[in-house]
């Protein structure tokens, strides 16, 4: 059965205005009226869907946010799966995403030991053959090789760990075997925000994350390269001046 992306961001809204927080991926296969399997073939993440329904909130960004409601969020998570939550589960299960814990601890580590936890973070003592054989395994499970952004939302790893062991996610993407496109690496950020600007042009509306892909010359996930993430492309063609 085919859905539209419009169809599954309605449903994402109304599973959010049911619940009064944005969903987690448990949320949507429990009670959702679509799984999560079609947002992120059309998305590229549960997050990204997420920004596309317009649910995701200043909440789970972290703005505003307390120290003592994020750790209590990791307590909450870990009696929920019987143990300590990775940095993955707390992007799918729980309600936050891992950034804020970011702002606020300086590493997911750091953030499970302050919740009480001997860390399980996989970022500590990495070798760069484990980092690399993280993106061999990504690949395998996706079919091609993964983007930072795959790595930082289904990985075990953070993009930034790759960053410092490799000097880069091209880079390391070589070391694990892997041909980092070299013609896409020549794309520079004007390029992107003018291919933006023509696809927002061409639908006269601000294109998705799907839309980019099918109507554009250069990726999103080449756009989130550039930018750090899709909003963020999007928001520098988009946004007001």
């Amino acid at each position: 059965m085919s859905y539209s992306d419009e169809e599954l961001l309605n449903a994402l809204r109304g599973l959010a205005d049911q619940l009064g927080r944005p969903p987690t991926t448990t949320d949507m296969n429990e009670r959702g009226e679509y799984s999560v399997g079609p947002y992120y073939e059309r998305f590229g993440s549960w997050q990204q869907a997420r920004a596309e329904a317009g649910v995701d909130s200043s909440e789970l960004r972290g703005s505003g946010v307390s120290d003592d409601a994020l750790l209590k969020e990791i307590r909450r998570l870990a009696e929920e799966l019987d143990r300590v939550p990775s940095k993955q589960e707390m992007a799918d299960k729980g309600n936050f995403s891992v950034s804020p814990y970011y702002e606020h601890f300086g590493s997911w580590r750091a953030a499970q030991e302050e919740a009480g936890f001997e860390s399980n973070d996989p970022e500590v003592e990495a070798s760069d053959d484990e980092l690399l054989d993280e993106i061999r395994r990504l690949a395998d499970e996706l079919g091609r090789k993964p983007t930072a952004d795959e790595m930082n939302e289904q990985g075990r790893h953070w993009r930034s760990t790759y960053q410092d062991h490799f000097g880069s996610w091209s880079l390391a993407l070589e070391e694990a075997g892997f041909d980092p496109n070299p013609a896409s690496e020549k794309i520079t950020k004007e390029d992107v925000v003018a291919e933006i600007r023509r696809v927002a042009d061409q639908l006269e509306k601000e294109p998705t994350y799907a839309e980019m892909n099918a109507h554009g010359g250069i990726s999103a996930s080449t756009c989130a390269r550039r930018f750090e993430s899709w909003s963020d492309a999007r928001d520098a063609a988009l946004g007001e001046d």
